[in-house]
């Protein structure tokens, strides 16, 4: 058995941005307080930007592929966005169930965009539907149930009280580790879920759920690793 579960960071498109409303003079920062007043002033209260005003900026893949896990995360802290996308391209050449938490009419749209924007090929994406990817409606069947309160639910560490609009704060601060951090936890969480219910639905054993929880080891710090031993009713 094979799946990925992925997570992307986002961030407003300051360099389209400043090309396409003439924002030369202005910093980054500024760039994206014009935009943000501009969405607010369309909507009325939102400062929400839609998907083709956002980049990605950073990325997480967590790969399991009978037994071993393997977890794959970039920013562009140390990147660019292309080589982000092409994380992603990877997976979907692979035999792989490619899932997201909330890959719906937002994010997978922002996520093909962007990877037209930068010339790639993605004949297989044409293929995938949002009920492919949505692990949120796989569980549920609610495209709109929050990863963070499913996970505490099951006892899982949620998102740590990070959300989306912090990711802007760390951006203008230069806090890159926090906007990696949002992506793998948030991939992180998915991964945990899509285990409880790859084992519901038979194709997961006790034992190799229990197994795929243990090789997280690497990639989580020792606390988080023994709450999930306790919220998987396994010994430390």
């Amino acid at each position: 058995m094979r799946f990925s579960t992925f997570s992307v960071s986002v961030l407003p498109d300051i360099e389209t941005a400043r090309h396409n409303h003439n924002l030369d003079g202005l910093s980054d920062k500024d760039v994206g307080n014009v935009l943000f007043h501009q969405r607010k002033q369309r909507t009325g209260d939102s400062e929400v930007l839609p998907w083709h005003q956002l980049r990605i900026a950073a990325i997480t893949c967590i790969d399991y592929n009978q037994g071993e896990v393997s977890l794959t995360t970039q920013s562009l802290e140390t990147s660019n966005e292309k080589a982000l996308l092409e994380i992603l391209q990877q997976r979907l050449n692979l035999d792989t169930h490619l899932m997201n938490w909330g890959a719906d009419s937002f994010t997978w749209p922002m996520i093909t965009y962007r990877a037209m924007k930068h010339g790639l090929a993605w004949p297989d994406a044409f293929d995938l539907t949002p009920e492919d990817l949505q692990l949120s409606f796989a569980m549920t069947g609610d495209t709109d149930q929050s990863l963070d309160d499913l996970a505490k639910q099951f006892l899982l560490p949620g998102l740590r009280g990070q959300t989306r609009d912090s990711l802007w704060d760390a951006f203008v601060n230069d806090h890159w580790a926090e906007i990696t951090r949002f992506s793998i936890d948030h991939a992180v969480n998915s991964y945990l879920l899509a285990l409880r219910l790859h084992h519901f639905n038979g194709t997961l054993s006790t034992d190799e759920k229990h197994s795929a929880v243990r090789s997280l080891a690497d990639h989580i710090d020792e606390v988080t690793l023994h709450s999930l031993f306790r919220a998987f009713g396994m010994k430390d």
